[in-house]
């Protein structure tokens, strides 16, 4: 049996993990990586209690882990890499937000370390939607303006999501001279063909919807992702993990593969 340490599992889609941890009985044992000795105890479906260990005392514990998935804040997720650099544990980030400088950090601590994938979203269908909008930006060409738009819950912090930048930089590493644009607005100057807008809504209980359209002369195409069910990112982070644990050292990025270094 693998021991996964996870890192946010009280959070939002916490709740779903335990879950499938009872249904996947026999093949992984969680501990919860928490940052506070106030957590209330952590409890899966069936009863059963999953052990605690604060995320300080980590570089402590004696068990080996098999896999870290990390659903936090990029603070805590830089701390967790640096236990997993000096254990050599492979590292599952699903967080999002981080600076451009702390992806590089987390990029120089892999290397040549452990392997590390960052996932700033695990639904297998919004890894379809990426190559998909790859596909769209090779086909329509330069003649075809491009806008990215992502609704949230009215509590989620970053703005623009994870996944919207994961969409825009997929669509810009077919064209570099692309410009990300955030929250464009109607009354800003009009767009040039050489920029990529990228617009946040916040409202409500919404898990997440991404939508990107192409928009040429006479005609829209539009692709859309959306989820309602907070489960899909539980098996996606489960099933990324599986593989994350099988690659060599590095740092890792998602993509159609599911990996790609």
């Amino acid at each position: 049996m693998k021991t996964i340490g996870i890192q946010g599992l009280t959070g939002r889609t916490g709740g779903h993990l335990l879950a499938l941890f009872d249904e996947l009985a026999g093949e992984f044992d969680p501990i919860a990586i928490v940052r506070t000795k106030k957590e209330s105890p952590i409890v899966c479906p069936s009863g059963k209690v999953v052990p605690q260990v604060l995320l300080d005392e980590l570089q402590q514990v004696e068990q080996p882990l098999s896999l870290v998935i990390d659903f936090s804040v990029p603070s805590a997720t830089l701390q967790v890499a640096t236990y997993c650099h000096a254990r050599r544990v492979p590292l599952l980030v699903a967080t999002t937000g981080f600076t451009p400088e702390e992806l590089k950090t987390l990029s120089d601590c892999a290397h040549g370390a452990f392997p590390l994938l960052r996932a700033p979203n695990t639904s297998v269908g919004v890894l379809a939607l990426v190559e998909l909008c790859k596909n769209a930006r090779l086909m329509l060409g330069e003649d075809f303006d491009i806008e990215i738009s992502e609704i949230h819950h009215n509590l989620k912090k970053d703005a623009p999501s994870g996944t919207a930048m994961l969409l825009a930089d997929a669509i810009r590493s077919q064209d570099s001279s692309l410009r990300i644009v955030h929250d464009r607005s109607p009354l800003h100057a009009p767009r040039s063909q050489d920029s990529l807008g990228v617009t946040a809504i916040r409202g409500g209980t919404v898990v997440g919807e991404h939508t990107v359209f192409f928009i040429g002369k006479g005609e829209r195409l539009e692709l859309t992702h959306r989820a309602w069910d907070r489960s899909i990112f539980a098996r996606g982070a489960l099933s990324l993990g599986r593989i994350l644990m099988t690659k060599p050292h590095g740092y890792y990025t998602v993509n159609r593969n599911f990996l790609t270094v």
